[in-house]
């Protein structure tokens, strides 16, 4: 009997609240871009915008409030839960595009994680 290894289906990364406000737009653009493009735009958009909506939006409010909740504590970082396939898709559009600093930093902390769970994709 053969066994299928399991694979992680979510990698959880640190961001700062500027990382996770840039990502959040980040994500409005695709969407955008979804919008300008229809049906003719890439798979790739339509599942950026579905995370987008259904679960970033609300990780970013619980990051929000955590902000303001430690205000002399600028520099804390908060948990972000993001599947895979996100980061995957995120991580390949990012080495062909010219990105912020903060995403930069998002880039290097799902390349980590990826890394680790060696499920980074080849080009």
């Amino acid at each position: 009997m053969n066994m299928i290894r399991e694979i992680p289906l979510h990698i959880e990364l640190r961001v700062y609240f500027r990382e996770a406000d840039f990502l959040g737009a980040y994500f409005k653009r695709v969407w955008y871009d979804l919008d300008a493009l229809g049906k003719y735009a890439p798979d790739q958009h339509f599942v950026l915008v579905e995370y987008y909506k259904k679960q970033f939006v609300k990780d970013h409010l619980r990051i929000s409030r955590q902000y303001k909740r430690v205000s002399k504590k600028k520099n804390s970082t908060y948990g972000l839960n993001m599947p895979v396939s996100i980061a995957r898709i995120l991580w390949k559009n990012w080495q062909n595009e010219v990105i912020f600093d903060e995403l930069k930093n998002v880039l290097g902390g799902i390349d980590g994680c990826l890394k680790n769970l060696n499920l980074e994709p080849h080009d």
